[in-house]
């Protein structure tokens, strides 16, 4: 059980409707940034050697000269040129020969009722500027004219049961979020494509 100062229980507990829906949306995120750890884990471990490091926990320089910078697979073929055999080699990065297919969450979505207890002003600067908002006029300390609305607020409540009735639930609201993958990054997706156009061809019989 979490014993840190905000560990409260759930009946109890205050909280603004950005921290209500920020904190599944947290959940995703912490899931998403543990996929991408164990997939680039994946890439390295199945296209690129090991480098030793030094004690400063910087590669060697003799690892980088005795390593190759990516595994790769040689293929040999003889063919008949001009009346002669010759052999040749392709040499083909590992990584494009596997199917790289990260694995994500595809799409997630949550419902949840809030009952709105208190509405408070809406803080439009942070914390850290009270020293620099001492300077300004008074009229312009927490207020900015940043919004349609004017004196936006903020609603702060707790989670609601779904079978709340009459009074209560004329106070509550009712919030549906969905999220979805977005594709493949921009310089992962040309890694991939860099590599799969660097195939090598060697001669080796002169």
């Amino acid at each position: 059980m979490d014993s840190s100062p905000m560990s409260t229980p759930s009946a109890s507990s205050e909280m603004s409707l950005s921290q209500a829906i920020l904190a599944p949306l947290n959940s995703l995120f912490k899931a998403q940034i543990h996929a991408g750890r164990s997939f680039l884990s994946y890439l390295l471990q199945i296209g690129y050697p090991h480098l030793e490091v030094g004690q400063d926990g910087f590669v060697t320089e003799e690892a980088k000269k005795d390593k190759q910078s990516v595994y790769t697979q040689d293929f040999r073929f003889d063919r008949v040129v001009d009346g002669k055999t010759e052999s040749f080699e392709i040499r083909i990065p590992t990584l494009a020969l596997l199917p790289v297919n990260p694995l994500a969450i595809d799409s997630g979505e949550f419902e949840f009722d809030f009952k709105v207890s208190s509405i408070d002003s809406h803080r439009q600067v942070q914390v850290s500027e009270e020293k620099t908002l001492d300077k300004e006029p008074e009229n312009f300390k927490q207020n900015r004219p940043w919004y349609l609305v004017q004196n936006p607020v903020s609603l702060r409540g707790q989670m609601a049961p779904s079978s709340e009735k009459s009074t209560e639930a004329s106070q509550s609201i009712k919030i549906k979020i969905k999220v979805s993958k977005q594709p493949l990054p921009g310089g992962l997706d040309k890694l991939l494509t860099t590599l799969n156009q660097s195939t090598e061809l060697n001669h080796i019989n002169p």
